[in-house]
């Protein structure tokens, strides 16, 4: 983050996910990075895919989250996990965020999911598709119930 040598940018808070259709790993991490317009303590969640053999696929730290829009470090995303879906050759991520869209208010942390094919994995959050868009993770208002 922040290029090497640049001590003024960190990653942390790791997790990673193997991909067994093409042999590879979706590491994902909470950053403050100063590309893209992001400003320093910006915290982002931000992604790499990885080949079995160490080498980076595709895109090189690409961000997965837009937590309060670009340029704004009042709100961050924090704590990313990431799971892997061998049926549909999906990962799936999630964050902690204090993110002031939808009805959520400031100091209101909720937790945020994005899911992504690794060909949308170096997609904007904020311009791919329907599937990839950050959303809140939120229960269903009526319980369903078991038979």
């Amino acid at each position: 983050m922040g290029g090497v040598g640049d001590s003024v940018y960190d990653g942390f808070a790791a997790a990673v996910a193997y991909g067994s259709l093409y042999n590879e790993y979706l590491v994902v991490w909470e950053g403050d990075d100063n590309s893209g317009g992001l400003v320093d303590e910006e915290l982002e969640i931000f992604g790499q895919l990885l080949s079995a053999a160490g080498g980076g696929v595709l895109v090189n730290d690409f961000r997965i989250s837009d937590v309060g829009g670009t340029g704004s470090a009042a709100s961050r995303a924090r704590s990313p996990d990431v799971a892997y879906n061998s049926n549909y050759h999906q990962y799936f991520v999630v964050w902690s965020a204090d993110d002031p869209v939808d009805g959520v208010v400031d100091n209101e942390f909720e937790i945020w999911a994005r899911c992504s094919t690794p060909t949308e994995a170096g997609s904007s959050p904020t311009t791919s598709g329907s599937a990839s868009t950050a959303a809140p993770v939120t229960r269903p208002t009526t319980p369903k119930t078991r038979r």
